[in-house]
């Protein structure tokens, strides 16, 4: 709140604003807009809480936004300090943001805006990513029809190229396939075949693909791509910072088991003591008052809870601080 506060402040003493001269703030200005932010709500509701006319709370909302896009970073300067801090890849994908029906038709006659792959109107917006998934850019909206690989020819491959060229690739889907050098995508199954069509290295590495883009197996995924690429092991521990016997080991088992090997193994450890039926009847109990249940009790003590559990048969024998937890 009070970041864009002051950024809305800087804006209006740069475009020359008397003071006073605004029927809001900057502060109850920053509030309409993180408010549209956070809750979506229609822009005549926010206006009348302001105490503005709704013509007013479109302007202000629409010049809080931009305020907020011009701190946005460029894409080079992005590119710039990923190489700097020596991240092993980027992660581009596209995305459609829902918006109201808009004028406007293609050639063939069908609406502009319109995304026949989600069926619904919205913008296609392009965005990279770091490793960890932490978003890192996002480009200018073009019309949901757009496909993916022709909003990132617009807005982002160029640079990328460059970017592979000094050795930061970028992993994407196969909706980016031809995108170019530098730009890592899954090969396609052959059309009405299944994917075991294709030879076993290239399966695996379209596996590899998707563990590194998806959340689970990220850091496994990347080790043995790493390793793919000639990398050694002290190398891929600086870059990935893991403890290089953390990479010998996955290397190791990759090498043994292939894709399989890189799931967790499983795990002896304590059998369950409580079954998940019986842990909801107790947690059912303990939102009960004792009063309900015919105990003497004006509100349960987790040793009270624990004997009432035992009367009941819900379990045979449980502590109270098993209750507690």
């Amino acid at each position: 709140m009070e970041y864009l506060a002051r950024l809305l402040a800087l804006h209006r003493r740069r475009i020359g604003t008397p003071k006073g001269a605004r029927a809001l703030g900057p502060f109850r200005q920053a509030v309409l807009v993180l408010r549209w932010f956070r809750e979506r709500g229609c822009v005549h509701c926010l206006a009348r809480d302001a105490g503005v006319s709704q013509a007013t709370g479109y302007r202000y909302l629409h010049e809080g936004i931009d305020v907020l896009a011009d701190q946005a970073p460029d894409l080079h300067a992005v590119l710039d300090r990923c190489r700097a801090e020596g991240m092993t890849h980027l992660v581009l994908d596209g995305t459609l943001i829902a918006c109201d029906r808009v004028a406007g038709v293609r050639e063939n006659g069908n609406d502009l805006w319109f995304s026949q792959k989600h069926k619904s109107f919205g913008g296609n917006i392009q965005f990279l990513s770091a490793p960890d998934g932490t978003p890192l850019w996002i480009s200018d909206v073009e019309p949901g029809s757009t496909p993916d690989i022709t909003a990132a020819r617009l807005h982002v491959l160029p640079a990328l190229y460059k970017a592979a060229a000094d050795g930061l690739p970028t992993l994407a889907d196969k909706g980016y396939i031809g995108a170019g050098i530098g730009i890592r995508v899954p090969v396609r199954r052959p059309k009405g075949r299944s994917e075991k069509a294709l030879d076993i290295d290239t399966r695996t590495t379209n596996a590899l693909i998707r563990h590194v883009r998806a959340f689970e197996g990220r850091q496994r995924a990347t080790i043995v791509l790493l390793a793919a690429r000639g990398r050694s092991n002290a190398w891929i521990a600086a870059q990935t910072r893991m403890h290089v016997d953390t990479v010998r080991t996955w290397r190791g088992r990759f090498a043994a088991g292939g894709l399989p090997a890189l799931a967790d193994r499983r795990r002896s450890g304590r059998p369950v003591s409580f079954t998940p039926l019986q842990v909801a009847e107790v947690k059912a109990l303990a939102c009960q008052l004792p009063a309900e249940t015919g105990a003497p009790l004006s509100r349960w003590s987790c040793p009270e809870l624990a004997r009432e559990v035992v009367a009941r048969s819900i379990a045979g024998s449980i502590s109270p601080s098993t209750v507690r937890r």
